[in-house]
């Protein structure tokens, strides 16, 4: 024995050296494989004192007891539990981690032991832990280790892999948690409490406590211990069955140790809320964390013990009484902790502000707000609590005004807009533009039969609230973007954001438009003021050339307050409408329908102010001194205002209210109802951007910004028509398409594409003519002015000769863009003389990748927008042949091109060619199908040889380019993975006709994807592969015919499939897909599937063969002899649930952990 300790002792030494640690990990890992070495490793524990020996020994010790714990009798297993836990109690020296790994082996031994072990001696384990707790000292600290390494042994998500089933996992676990779970957290959080308690007892001073606690080793275990607890996933009805899917049992582990900010709320049984909810456990909590502020880690710790407790739910608070006590007890310590810390004059520890508005955050996302109204013992307490949370937000406010680059307090202010926005949601807005401000005087007998419901009175006291205090913090918000916005012009040109201040800060500018809404007759009095003054020292600077020269810097602040107050009204005028049409939010309509009858119109008169700002920057041209004094940021709000202002405004359809203020629908609806003067805005609009296209003609930001809103007045109708009717907009077209070649190249594209979406939906078909003729002549003057130069051949390879192509290429792509079913076959037989064109482009810059991409960008573009089903059969074949030509050339060109996987990694778009040819074979596979019901045509019936053709080619190009480290890049993966899929699926019949090879690589590929993480890769493979399946069956129905590659294949999607539906981590999501593969295989190789389940269940031990051999049994009466082409809902259904009531019953027995 002394010579094992000493070779040992040796090895550990040695691990710690580099140049040695190979070798010594090999010792060490021969001697843990060792059978029976438990005499040694106890034996090496008993005389090393070395603590990497110790730590050896230990693993040792576990990996042996795992292996071979059923060679050991069950004496020998309790001696070695009761060794261990001597060991540990005996040598309180050795370091924490040898003593919880040896705590992890006795909690191991009790896991594995659990199924035998009677109830007296289960009790005996949370016995002897309470024990250990009442010696004390190291006693305590032992005990409250050893609970949370039981605790994590029984837990989901931390458990030792033994070698046992889920099912037997998922026993121990639900005996454990009903049984002793609870008995647990009471011992750890009497033993925080009563060290907290200790700590404050022996000293009044915060940082004594702070350092006592800081240095209890059993504090730490117990909070700790809470912590763990307060995390744990409880089971639920599914439990059992969604557990066994389960693929997040390490990876959730290491996610909750990182930073755990956002929880999802634990679904704490009933049973346990008289304890969660009660005062002590909430004010121990805040206290504590009060304490421990300056130490980030167990302030981190506590703060997720707070977040975890106030994300209870009502599901656990069972009755309103129980909900009272807990809401009272929170926001008073949530209330508590505020007061402190607003008397504390330092905003030095911002994260402890960040912690409380967090707290405050989850609280009220899970809290009914009519609970929190409704405390007869505190009436007035949730009111006090929202003016602590409105305090809270105006010191973030003060914090990121003294340090913008404060993380902490910004992070703060971000959880505290979302409480108030989220309130404001929940309230609703005021459609009355009046609202109570009563904050007393709740009638509690006016209350809705549903306790967690607000009344109607209950809203709106709660929203007159929140008005009050709304208008308070978006004022302080304003002030402090002003404040900020003096750096930002002092730091002006240090650096360019490549982000918007609207995408930036877009999430804090809704949060306090829905808050300023609540007092929104306040909220625009205050923009107008503020916007009226910075406009007028914007005039009287530009009315002074030398006062700008001289004080430029004021100038450039004025510039950036306007920049902010236009971005604040945008969001308080208008919403986003992204998606659907977005109308006058109510509560703006309230106030400009209660002021129709006044002498001024709010809403009205902030939007013409900001007309009147941008009709006086748009009177300048370029070559005038005024402007130099622009500011194209300015220009660039101005029209982003618009862009968001214009969709819910301009040609607002009464219909869609109702009621609408009568100045509104005067100065901006349709002409009926109200003799609306909306269609006159286009005739404004049109001028300012003519202006601008001008004045800011080198501007790329601005330029983009006004195209993007042509776009948003292309994407609706009324807008659409609006636009083609003004009578400038034909001038406004063969301006851009002239001047288009003295603007940046960047924007070409997206004005090509613009203009051609508009012009296609005119109705005037001579308008729509003229409009094509000025875009389609722009782009092809482009292009031959390069490729029609007499000198072209010579000076191809030159740098401004390879641009001028290229930029021709963007905008042939940027009209491509504009295809759609009106003007498909117009923008077809322009393009059309220009496809083979492009391949011969290709093959001129053999030695360009850039100009191939552009190429290929270009046709993907095209067949993906162009409507095949505009097209003759002749002009389809064109198209096809030319991206069979267009493919074979690229092939030509780069056939034996080495890549480098690391340069294509950190490219801007990795493998952009490759991505980019996928995508032009799966747009030509779709174009199969346009104008096609493919619901009631799919298994390939539909697809032409022609397009298989093409597709085929192509892969057989791609495949040999395309490896593992390729698929590695999501998106490309995601490409290669899908157009595979759908070639199987739509296009069976022509895969038995490819070479053997090519077959061979496609199945690969699939099976590839079966197997891959992201679910919708594998939702796409398994799809394919369920039509392959019937493919067969059907063909075999038909004729008998076998195919001897396909049925090869097929064998092994069912036993990949069967490998993942009884024994794999997967998608539980993706089950149904799986069942309806699962059925069609079966269906198609029944012998063969036969032949596997009987070796499944052969292969197992004979205790569950029998319960084995019934589910098949069950299962395999429900599958049908034959099934169509396409599968329905009927053909599956009772196959679907049959295979649920499989997979509960097999999973847990063959899965082992």
């Amino acid at each position: 024995m002394d010579d094992t300790l000493r070779q040992f002792e040796e090895a550990c030494a040695d691990f710690q050296v580099p140049a040695k640690r190979a070798a010594a990990e090999q010792i060490l890992t021969r001697f843990r494989q060792t059978p029976g070495v438990l005499g040694a490793c106890q034996h090496i524990l008993d005389h090393t004192t070395s603590p990497i020996a110790q730590f050896q020994a230990s693993i040792a010790i576990k990996e042996n007891i795992i292996r071979e714990y059923s060679t050991h009798d069950l004496d020998n297993i309790v001696g070695l539990k009761n060794y261990l836990l001597n060991f540990c109690l005996h040598h309180t020296s050795i370091p924490k981690y040898v003593r919880d790994q040896l705590l992890v082996t006795v909690a191991i031994i009790i896991k594995r032991s659990y199924a035998d072990s009677t109830i007296s001696e289960k009790d005996n384990i949370s016995d002897y832990v309470r024990k250990l707790v009442e010696m004390g000292g190291s006693g305590s600290t032992l005990g409250m280790a050893l609970a949370g390494a039981i605790v994590d042994e029984f837990s989901s998500t931390k458990s030792s892999s033994m070698g046992l089933s889920l099912e037997y996992h998922y026993n121990c676990k639900m005996d454990f948690e009903r049984k002793y779970l609870r008995n647990l957290f009471e011992l750890a959080f009497a033993g925080m409490s009563h060290e907290a308690a200790a700590a404050t007892a022996s000293s009044s001073d915060k940082a004594i406590a702070a350092s006592s606690l800081e240095q209890s080793d059993s504090f730490k275990e117990s909070l700790s211990l809470v912590d763990k607890i307060l995390q744990w996933d409880f089971l639920n009805g599914n439990a059992r069955w969604q557990e066994t899917f389960s693929q997040t049992a390490v990876k959730a582990s290491a996610e909750m140790e990182s930073e755990r900010l956002d929880l999802k709320p634990t679904n704490f049984p009933s049973s346990w809320s008289d304890m969660l909810g009660s005062e002590a456990l909430i004010r121990t909590l805040f206290g504590v964390k009060e304490i421990l502020q300056d130490n980030p880690s167990l302030h981190h710790r506590l703060l997720q013990c707070l977040l975890q407790v106030v994300g209870v739910t009502m599901d656990c608070l069972l009755t309103t009484a129980q909900a009272n006590i807990f809401s009272a007890n929170m926001m008073q310590g949530i209330l508590d902790s505020v007061n402190k810390l607003l008397s504390s004059p330092s905003v030095s520890d911002d994260y402890v502000l960040l912690s409380v508005a967090q707290v405050m955050r989850c609280f009220l996302d899970n809290m009914p707000y009519a609970i929190l109204l409704r405390l007869d013992t505190a009436p007035n307490l949730f009111f006090e609590f929202l003016e602590g949370g409105r305090k809270i937000t105006l010191r973030c406010l003060h914090a990121l005004v003294s340090d913008p680059d404060d993380t902490w307090s910004s992070a703060a202010l971000d959880e505290c807009l979302e409480i108030w926005c989220k309130l404001a949601e929940g309230v609703g807005e005021d459609k009355t533009a009046g609202g109570s401000n009563l904050i007393h005087g709740l009638d509690w007998n006016n209350r809705t039969a549903d306790p967690f419901q607000m009344s109607k009175d209950e809203v709106e006291i709660l929203r007159g609230f929140l008005g009050n205090i709304g208008y308070t913090i978006v004022e302080a918000y304003i002030n402090t973007r002003m404040e900020l916005a003096k750096q930002s012009a002092e730091d002006e040109g240090d650096f360019e954001d490549e982000y918007k201040d609207w995408e930036t800060y877009g999430d804090q500018l809704l949060c306090i438009a829905t808050l300023g809404r609540l007092a929104a007759q306040q909220v625009i009095q205050r923009l107008q003021h503020c916007l009226d003054d910075r406009i007028a020292r914007l005039k009287t600077y530009f009315s002074s050339p030398h006062e700008v020269n001289e004080a430029g810097s004021i100038l450039a602040l004025v510039q950036e307050h306007i920049h902010w107050l236009v971005l604040i009204s945008a969001f308080v005028l208008a919403d986003d409408s992204t998606g659907e049409k977005a109308l006058i939010p109510p509560s703006i309509m309230a106030l400009s329908i209660s002021q129709d009858s006044e002498p001024t119109s709010q809403v009205l008169a902030l939007s013409q102010t900001i007309f009147g700002l941008l009709d006086f920057v748009s009177q300048w041209s370029s070559n005038d001194i005024e402007a130099s004094y622009c500011s194209p940021q300015v220009s660039e709000t101005l029209f982003w205002f618009l862009e968001r202002w214009v969709q819910s405004y301009i040609l607002l359809d009464e219909s869609d209210y109702g009621q609408v203020s009568s100045r509104l629908a005067k100065a901006f609806g349709k002409r009926l109802p109200s003799e609306g003067q909306g269609a006159e805005f286009f005739e404004y609009l049109i001028s300012k951007l003519q202006a601008n296209f001008v004045l800011w003609n080198a501007e790329v930001d601005v330029l983009q910004q006004m195209v993007r809103l042509l776009e948003a007045c292309h994407l609706s109708i009324d807008l659409r028509e609006g636009v083609l009717q003004c009578s400038n907009f034909p001038a406004f077209v063969k301006f851009v398409t002239d001047q288009l070649q003295y603007f940046p190249e960047t924007i070409h594209s997206d004005v090509i594409q613009v203009l051609a979406s508009l012009s296609t939906d005119s109705m005037d078909p001579s308008a729509r003519s003229e409009y094509f003729g000025f875009i389609t002549a722009t782009v092809e003057n482009r292009l031959s002015s390069v490729l029609h130069n007499p000198q072209f051949n010579a000076i191809y390879q030159e740098g401004q000769v390879m641009e001028s192509v290229l930029n021709a290429l963007d905008m042939f792509d940027g009209l491509a863009q504009a295809c759609n079913d009106t003007n498909s076959s117009t923008l077809y037989e322009f393009f059309a003389r220009f496809l083979p064109t492009f391949v011969q482009v290709m093959a001129v810059y053999s030695t360009a990748p850039e100009v191939q991409l552009a190429v290929l960008i270009f046709y993907r573009t095209f067949v993906k927008y162009l409507n095949f089903a505009t097209l003759s059969s002749e002009q389809k074949q064109f198209v096809y042949q030319n991206a069979h030509a267009l493919i074979q050339e690229y092939n030509k060109i780069n056939s034996g091109r080495k890549r480098f996987f690391a340069q294509e990694e950190v490219a801007e778009q990795p493998y952009a060619d490759v991505s980019t040819i996928l995508e032009i074979l799966s747009n030509v596979m779709a174009s199969e199908f346009d104008g096609v019901d493919s619901f009631n045509n799919v298994g390939g019936r539909i697809g032409s040889s022609n397009v298989a053709g093409v597709v085929l080619y192509g892969l057989d190009v791609i495949i040999p380019i395309i490896d593992l480290e390729m698929l590695k890049i999501p998106q490309l993966c995601t490409q290669y993975i899908r157009l595979i899929s759908n070639l199987v699926e739509f296009f069976p019949d022509s895969l038995i006709q490819i070479p053997p090879e090519l077959f061979a690589k496609i199945m690969e590929s699939l099976a590839f994807g079966l197997s891959h993480d992201i679910a919708d890769l594998a939702r796409s493979a398994l799809q394919a592969v369920t039509q392959l399946a019937l493919f067969a069956h059907n063909e075999h129905l038909k004729s008998g015919t076998e195919f001897q590659s396909l049925t090869e294949s097929l064998h092994k999607f069912l036993e990949s499939t069967l490998d993942m539906l009884l024994f794999k981590d997967f998608d539980y999501s993706l089950l149904s897909t799986a069942g309806e593969t699962m059925i069609a295989l079966v269906c198609a190789q029944r012998a063969y599937y036969n032949h596997c389940a009987h070796h499944l269940i052969s292969s197992q031990p004979p205790s569950i063969q029998p319960r084995l051999g019934s589910a098949f049994h069950t299962l395999d009466v429900t599958i049908p002899s034959h099934l169509p082409e396409t599968l329905s809902y009927r053909d599956t259904a009772e196959f679907h649930k049959a295979l649920g009531q499989f997979l509960m019953t097999t999973r847990g027995i063959l899965r082992i952990k």
